[in-house]
């Protein structure tokens, strides 16, 4: 009877240790279920699906037509105060393919092409003009915030659009290159 109690007992820490395997076992496959499954849910949303090719069975390559910078001459405009001026250059940012047919490059007097569609160059005097009716209307107060240049900048780029006078508005953004108020 002894015999057969310290069989039991050696064959209980047997069976304890067997389901210690088998749990160890289980936690393993459920860790590599779930690794291949994370894994191939990573690749489907990655991959995506690629888009359906065109009729004529060559897929199509968008045409995105960097933009162009125009850097202006520098401008000096007194502001609307009495004592106060602004000295200002600007950089238009545009799209060259809202041009259209004016979007021949102009030439200099040696005859060499330079960096200014001819659009730009025939309508200096309107886009100047817009430029500093704009500025000489603020306030050295409000041009010295963040948010009145931001305002400027805005305006700015309405009045500029409107002087070159197409359908649609080329200039995308105006960045100030220099900005001095005294």
């Amino acid at each position: 009877m002894a015999d057969e109690e310290g069989q039991e007992q050696q064959e209980a820490p047997a069976e304890e240790g067997g389901g210690k395997k088998s749990k160890k076992m289980l936690f393993i496959i459920i860790a590599v279920v779930l690794l291949l499954g994370g894994g191939g849910g990573a690749a489907f949303f990655l991959m995506g699906s690629s888009p359906p090719p065109s009729e004529d069975g060559v897929e199509e390559e968008e045409q995105h037509v960097p933009y162009a910078h125009l850097e202006l001459d520098t401008i000096i405009v007194n502001l609307s105060e009495h004592a106060s001026f602004l000295k200002t250059k600007l950089l238009l940012e545009y799209d060259p393919s809202l041009l259209g047919a004016d979007s021949g490059f102009v030439a200099d007097d040696t005859g060499e092409a330079v960096n200014t569609p001819q659009v730009f160059k025939s309508r200096e005097p309107m886009i100047n003009d817009a430029i500093i009716t704009v500025l000489s209307s603020k306030t050295s107060t409000e041009l010295l915030t963040l948010e009145g240049k931001e305002g400027v900048k805005e305006e700015l780029l309405e009045a500029v659009n409107d002087a070159i006078g197409l359908n649609e508005a080329p200039v995308i953004n105006i960045f100030f290159v220099q900005f001095i108020v005294q």
